[in-house]
C-alpha cells in the first residue's frame, strides 16, 4: 500500500504509522490505553507500557506539563471516544496524529483538547466521535497549520450568537466537524485540503451569528464548495 508524494517528513511519518500498524496496533493501544490510565493514577507505578502506550504517554504528559487541566480532560474524553469507536483503526489514527502536534505545537493541541471538554459533555458520543474524525483528518492532511484553522474556526463556532437563534450549538458542532472533516477529504492535494479548511473558517468568521453559520454550512458542502470568502 502506497502512501504517495508527501514533501512534509511529519506527515509522512504519520501517515505511514497509520498504514503500516494497521493489523497489529488498535488492540494493542486499547491495552496501552489501559495500562497508561492504571499507569497515570496509581502511586509509584512500575507498569511497563509499550510503544504505543509511549506515544499516549508523551501526548499526556505534554499536556499535564502544561498545566492545561481543561485540555486534559478534553484529551481523556477524545481517547476514550476512540478506544470505543466501531472502526478498530480510529484509536490508532487519533494517537498518531495527536502524538505528532503534541511534538511540533503543543499550545496548538491544548486548543483543540480544551475546546472539546467547553463544549461537550462525556455523554455526548456522537459530537466526541465526529471531532476525533475532523482532528485526525486535518492533522493528517494538513499538520499544525490545518490544525490551526480547525481551532479558529471552532472557536467562532463555540462563541458564535446563540441568544435570538433556534439552533443550539450542539448542532453547529455536530455540522462543523461533519464539514471540516469533508472540507479536508474533499482535496486532491495536503496545500488544497488546507485551502478548504481555510475558506470554512473564514466563512464562519463573516457568518458570526449561530444561525448564519448553520445555513453557510450547508451553502459550503452544496455544489459550489470552493466559494471564495476572502
Amino acid at each position: 500500500m502506497s502512501i504517495g508524494q508527501i514533501k512534509n517528513p511529519y506527515l509522512q511519518q504519520v501517515l505511514f504509522q497509520n498504514l503500516s500498524s494497521s493489523t497489529i496496533q488498535p488492540n494493542q493501544l486499547k491495552n496501552s490505553a489501559q495500562l497508561l490510565n492504571s499507569a497515570m493514577t496509581a502511586k509509584n507505578s512500575n507498569a511497563s507500557i509499550s510503544a504505543a502506550g509511549n506515544k499516549l504517554n508523551n501526548i499526556s504528559s505534554t499536556i499535564r506539563k502544561s498545566g492545561d487541566m481543561q485540555a486534559y480532560e478534553g484529551f481523556q474524553s477524545a481517547l476514550q471516544r476512540a478506544g470505543a469507536s466501531s472502526d478498530p483503526l480510529q484509536m490508532t489514527r487519533f494517537v498518531n496524529s495527536a502524538n505528532m502536534v503534541a511534538g511540533q505545537a503543543p499550545a496548538t493541541l491544548n486548543d483543540s483538547f480544551a475546546g472539546l471538554a467547553r463544549t461537550t459533555g462525556q455523554s455526548d458520543t456522537g459530537l466526541i466521535e465526529g471531532f476525533n474524525k475532523a482532528f485526525t483528518s486535518t492533522v493528517e492532511k494538513t499538520g499544525v497549520a490545518g490544525l490551526k484553522s480547525f481551532n479558529k474556526a471552532f472557536s467562532n463556532v463555540e462563541n458564535a450568537d446563540y441568544s435570538t437563534s433556534s439552533v443550539g450549538l450542539g448542532a453547529n458542532l455536530q455540522k462543523f466537524f461533519s464539514t471540516a472533516s469533508q472540507a479536508i477529504t474533499a482535496g486532491k492535494s495536503g496545500e488544497e485540503s488546507l485551502s478548504n479548511l481555510q475558506r470554512l473558517a473564514k466563512g464562519i468568521e463573516i457568518s458570526e451569528s449561530a444561525g448564519d453559520i448553520y445555513k453557510f454550512f450547508n451553502e459550503f458542502t452544496g455544489p459550489d464548495p470552493k466559494k471564495s470568502f476572502v
